[in-house]
């Protein structure tokens, strides 16, 4: 998906191996960059309880620690510039919470934060930040690795709509786009108003997340 995005933007695909050691330095690069996207992401997918503290230490570092790190990195040789874009790929889980995900929603709740913060930051020096988030997606990426299964009535979104939507962000420099069926984006938008209502009704539907849930 990267890779034909990076395609039709005319740019290229580096793959940076995040998960060991934790990113203390910046990445290598030998162009100037125009377009960043921070893609990378681990499940981190169940109760809390099961995590040790290395695991949450992985999942911080991979998820939250490393996007923020390479987008500090890259932003400042744009905004020299004045000229560049950089996306974030969240999640829907950086919206709304569910059972056995509170590692992933700590991760993508600050990774959302982080982006329409520098998006401030950076507004008027020629460097556009956007956050895209998708919902769940078939074909390929974690949702479609894990096995879950979602109840009946749940749609997905394929990967080729995650990778136009993060192009249009590009091109009209679009804060946030949620990449979901209509009926999830509502209740991704009533979620985020009334969390507790929201977690009512995942359990009364039977909502669990995780892998081993299914």
């Amino acid at each position: 998906m990267w890779r034909r995005t990076a395609v039709i933007i005319r740019g290229y695909c580096l793959q940076v191996r995040l998960m060991r050691p934790p990113v203390r330095t910046r990445p290598p690069v030998h162009h100037a960059i125009d377009v960043f996207i921070a893609g990378a992401g681990l499940p981190a997918g169940g109760p809390v309880l099961d995590f040790s503290v290395a695991d949450l230490d992985e999942a911080i570092a991979v998820n939250l620690r490393a996007p923020i790190v390479m987008a500090r990195e890259v932003a400042e040789s744009m905004r020299a510039r004045r000229n560049g874009h950089i996306v974030f790929l969240g999640s829907i889980g950086g919206r709304v919470t569910s059972g056995d995900t509170a590692v992933y929603n700590a991760t993508k709740f600050g990774l959302r934060g982080f982006a329409l913060g520098m998006r401030e930051d950076l507004r008027g020096s020629g460097v556009g930040v956007s956050l895209v988030e998708p919902g769940f997606v078939r074909e390929a990426g974690m949702f479609a690795d894990s096995g879950v299964r979602l109840p009946p009535g749940f749609r997905t979104s394929s990967p080729q709509q995650v990778a136009d939507a993060v192009i249009r962000a590009i091109q009209r420099d679009i804060a946030e786009i949620v990449v979901a069926p209509f009926e999830l984006r509502i209740g991704v938008a009533l979620g985020s108003l009334a969390p507790m209502l929201n977690s009512r009704v995942q359990r009364m539907l039977g909502v669990r997340l995780d892998s081993t849930a299914t």
